[in-house]
């Protein structure tokens, strides 16, 4: 099954990208690889997963998990999101009405009760990092003035080497974001989860990433023009396609 891109541009310059990443958790690093080839994303090892993998397709802003342990995967396009997003507001709406009637429920599907007044600050550092020799600027994202998260985002400018591909990792970001704000929760509750990589309202993309509760560092530490296998964006041969618990 090819994942199709009929519909965007074609490439000027006719080769694919090589993203390389460093996956820091709790001190524990492992490598994630991401390529790109016309307007797809393949991520391998996603999160340092040796077993998970993504494919994403940006025409059809669609996208498959892939569990090679279990030869199985979850495809989750817009619907999907929608669809997770309308069950989780009608359960918080549920809930408030008949307060510790549903709490058991809520707690499996991850959404917190909490009665605290939640302030979440963007904050834009002075602070100029590099990796892969590209600059970023570090932003910081506070939960009630305590640090949640950090992203350093490099601007479209300093991201040269991804050429036209540029466009197809602005919107696997743009989609994550929205599936994590929207959906996070369930992914959670299945075994999958993404820091929060908002790109804040900033022109760029992040690479690196801090997320405190997690101890979870991600870092970009090469990009390079690459001529990957069409294979890469294929589903395996004979995987299965799962249903999503509480969304099918």
């Amino acid at each position: 099954m090819w994942v199709t891109v009929s519909g965007l541009p074609a490439f000027a310059d006719g080769s694919g990208r090589l993203i390389e990443f460093t996956v820091d958790e709790n001190g524990s690093v492992l490598p994630q690889v991401a390529k790109i080839l016309d307007g797809n994303v393949s991520v391998q090892r996603a999160g340092g997963d040796p077993n998970l993998d993504l494919l994403f397709d940006s025409a059809e802003m669609t996208l498959f998990i892939i569990d090679h342990k279990n030869k199985s995967y979850y495809k989750i396009d817009q619907s999907v999101i929608n669809k997770a997003a309308s069950m989780l507001d009608s359960l918080s709406a549920v809930a408030e009405s008949q307060e510790g009637v549903l709490s058991d429920l809520l707690g499996t599907l991850g959404i917190a009760e909490d009665d605290e007044q939640t302030k979440i600050d963007i904050v834009k550092t002075d602070t100029v990092l590099a990796t892969a020799g590209i600059n970023c600027q570090l932003f910081q994202q506070l939960n009630n003035g305590k640090l949640q998260s950090e992203l350093c985002i490099a601007p479209e400018s300093g991201l040269g080497i991804l050429g036209e591909h540029y466009q197809t990792m602005a919107l696997f970001y743009q989609f994550g974001d929205s599936l994590m704000s929207k959906a996070g929760n369930i992914l959670q509750n299945i075994g999958f989860g993404l820091p929060n990589l908002s790109r804040l309202g900033q022109g760029g993309l992040p690479i690196m990433a801090y997320v405190v509760e997690d101890n979870l560092k991600v870092n970009v530490f090469n990009i390079q023009t690459d001529n990957p296998a069409k294979a890469l964006f294929e589903l395996p041969q004979g995987y299965i396609q799962t249903p999503i618990p509480f969304i099918g």
